[in-house]
């Protein structure tokens, strides 16, 4: 796959995780993605707090120890919240691979990017092994998501 396909890719699937349906090509029909509407990661009726978004990356990184690794950044420049990020790709292929940086939250009422990012963080850890994008994505690539890189009071 070439880096524009693969820019292309992403694109599409930040564009379903924005508008979070769980739309399908005529392609995988026959495969169903996992959406739950239920899902403690994603609330589409609230943006979340700093402690909510820091237990959805602490449930995705138990409820997905092969896929998802909870990195701790350092403290944030006021020094009272720690930088949460989560390391997303599986260990099927050995080797060192390329690394997809996606960053929300840069300024204080910067809310919707961090939204965006949980659903991401959602669909790409619930549908690995079912749509085989994103397994081969997760299976070739390291995805480290930092939805809320100025955390502040």
């Amino acid at each position: 796959m070439t880096s524009r396909a693969l820019l292309c890719s992403l694109l599409l699937l930040l564009s379903l995780a924005l508008l979070g349906t769980g739309m399908r090509t005529s392609v995988h029909a026959s495969a169903p993605l996992a959406t739950d509407p239920e899902s403690p990661l994603w609330d589409p009726a609230c943006y979340s707090t700093y402690p909510q978004i820091e237990a959805a990356l602490q449930n995705t990184a138990t409820q997905y120890p092969q896929l998802a690794t909870l990195v701790d950044g350092g403290l944030g420049w006021e020094n009272t919240r720690h930088l949460w990020a989560l390391k997303l790709g599986s260990t099927r292929l050995l080797g060192p691979k390329p690394t997809l940086l996606f960053l929300g939250g840069q300024h204080p009422r910067d809310i919707a990017t961090s939204q965006v990012l949980l659903r991401l963080v959602a669909y790409l850890a619930q549908n690995y092994g079912i749509d085989p994008d994103i397994t081969w994505l997760l299976d070739n690539r390291t995805i480290l998501i930092l939805p809320e890189a100025n955390p502040v009071i």
